[in-house]
């Protein structure tokens, strides 16, 4: 006779051992998802014939890799980058759509995920490039010892016509190889501020040092 404690155990433990096989056919399950997502990502960015994909032939493959794994922010920012390059000017609603699109994701992944992050400042910057100098100030506050964080902010603040902001930022961009473009950046907006303010005859002076 089988004893109920003894029955009891044997329960445990085969529940114990269907557990433990569920959770190891979930994992090889997960890895090989996980496995077959890379491989679509590697084949579409370094495969034979990577070069001559079309957009529309990246983004299928894109979905049916994120359809396995959907947590590879690397993919979604080479796509978006695609997308981005491939979106003009003159500017193609498709492509731009698409950029957005897979930046956004990239971005619900990793919120600091520098290339993204500089890729959702240049989206916004050609429809609004005070919410860009915004946005990408956020993360420059976070990231603040980059020269280049700080010459894109400058960039970014110029397209504004945000004169005290690129004043700002040309300081943080002194002496480095940023500085001569910075100042050209800063002399632009200073002629167009002064464009607007200054009557016709009378000297606009000059930028600021």
């Amino acid at each position: 006779m089988v004893s109920v404690g003894g029955a009891g155990k044997r329960g445990a433990l085969l529940a114990a051992a269907a557990l433990g096989a569920a959770v190891c056919g979930a994992g090889l399950i997960h890895g090989w998802r996980a496995a077959r997502a890379q491989w679509t990502y590697a084949a579409a960015r370094y495969g034979s014939g990577a070069a001559r994909l079309e957009l529309r032939e990246l983004l299928a493959r894109g979905a049916a890799a994120e359809r396995l794994y959907p947590w590879n922010y690397a993919f979604c920012r080479w796509i978006a980058e695609e997308a981005f390059r491939l979106a003009g000017p003159p500017e193609r609603a498709f492509e731009r759509a698409a950029a957005e699109r897979w930046c956004a994701r990239g971005l619900q992944l990793n919120p600091y995920e520098r290339g993204l992050r500089i890729l959702r400042a240049r989206l916004l910057q050609a429809r609004d490039p005070a919410a860009a100098a915004r946005d990408w100030a956020a993360y420059t506050a976070w990231h603040f010892w980059n020269d280049y964080h700080h010459a894109l902010l400058l960039e970014l603040y110029a397209a504004a016509d945000d004169v005290e902001g690129a004043l700002a930022e040309l300081e943080w961009v002194k002496g480095t190889p940023y500085e001569a473009e910075g100042r050209r950046r800063v002399a632009e907006v200073w002629e167009r501020e002064r464009a607007f303010t200054v009557p016709a005859g009378i000297g606009r002076g000059r930028p600021p040092r």
